[in-house]
């Protein structure tokens, strides 16, 4: 016996849901044309979010904010960038998979976009696993766990031990002890959003 799922209104069993997908992959490429436009309200959230906290971290870098602040809207942009990856770039499920195509053609996104880039949101994501880690190899020297930002090549690593570091002129972040490239991620956050305000406001529909 299936258990029931309610949607919209209607109880679907769990084995019609099944079927349901594939009909979606097979028949829609993953997504309804009716509720694209639930897809593009979602994009348009998290890029408006992370474009917001990319200049907020902007703003308090220029009017020297304490570093904890600064990085803080850093992370919070971070987090919202990889939201908005998964639309493209799911992490798993055939249905999932499927609409990420859709909306990676509809958006004219390819695999070599850094919205995929996954290395510096695991880091911070997963920081306490990596903070396991790394305190296991016993780091000698001196260590700072708060935020610090600066330059990234201002503390000698062999000594100094940055938990936390970000390069806001370079768009570096070093997370103990590996550097993380995020150049080009908030023009790309900016390229996505605009295209789905203007699909929004124009009723477009995807390719």
């Amino acid at each position: 016996m299936g258990f029931y799922l309610n949607l919209g209104g209607s109880l679907i069993k769990h084995k019609d849901r099944k079927r349901l997908e594939k009909l979606l992959i097979s028949e829609c490429d993953g997504i309804q044309p009716i509720h694209e436009v639930f897809y593009i309200h979602s994009i348009i959230f998290a890029a408006s979010r992370a474009h917001n906290a990319f200049d907020a971290a902007k703003y308090l870098y220029d009017h020297d904010a304490p570093d904890s602040e600064i990085f803080s809207a850093i992370q919070e942009a971070l987090m919202h960038v990889a939201a908005l990856s998964r639309f493209f770039w799911p992490v798993r499920g055939t249905l999932a998979g499927k609409r990420g195509e859709r909306l990676r053609r509809a958006f004219g996104l390819q695999d070599d976009s850094v919205l995929k880039q996954r290395e510096l949101r695991n880091a911070l994501e997963h920081y306490d696993e990596y903070l396991d880690r790394f305190l296991l190899s016993e780091p000698a020297g001196e260590c700072f766990p708060n935020p610090l930002v600066t330059d990234e090549g201002a503390l000698p690593r062999e000594r100094q031990h940055a938990f936390k570091l970000l390069d806001l002129e370079n768009c570096l972040c070093v997370i103990l002890g590996e550097v993380y490239d995020f150049s080009g991620v908030p023009q790309e956050v900016i390229s996505v959003l605009e295209t789905a305000t203007r699909m929004d406001s124009e009723g477009a529909r995807f390719a």
